[in-house]
């Protein structure tokens, strides 16, 4: 189900651009992933990686290793928030 919210949200930049069944896709996955409190927990790891990496260029705290080998993980050209999805998704549990 992730994959295919990812492809759509790379050639959609709004919901009402989607067609009905990629509606149904979208709002399956919106409803399935609350039950597994993802966005809460996106939110907070989105903002810790970007606080974490504005203090580390700016100077205030060095690096952390553990954060360090989370980032690693990142590919290439991946956006952050793609990859904050990803690695919580290869993370999640089951909760059903």
């Amino acid at each position: 189900m992730v994959t295919q919210l990812s492809e759509l949200v790379q050639k959609k930049s709004s919901y009402e651009q989607l067609g009905d069944t990629d509606k149904v896709i979208a709002k399956n996955w919106v409803r399935a992933e609350l039950d597994h409190e993802l966005f809460a927990e996106y939110q907070a790891w989105l903002a810790t990686i970007l606080i974490y990496q504005d203090g580390v260029s700016s100077g205030l705290w060095n690096r952390i290793d553990w954060v360090e080998e989370l980032l690693k993980k990142k590919k290439i050209n991946e956006p952050l928030k793609n990859f904050t999805y990803r690695f919580l998704n290869e993370h999640a549990r089951n909760v059903n």
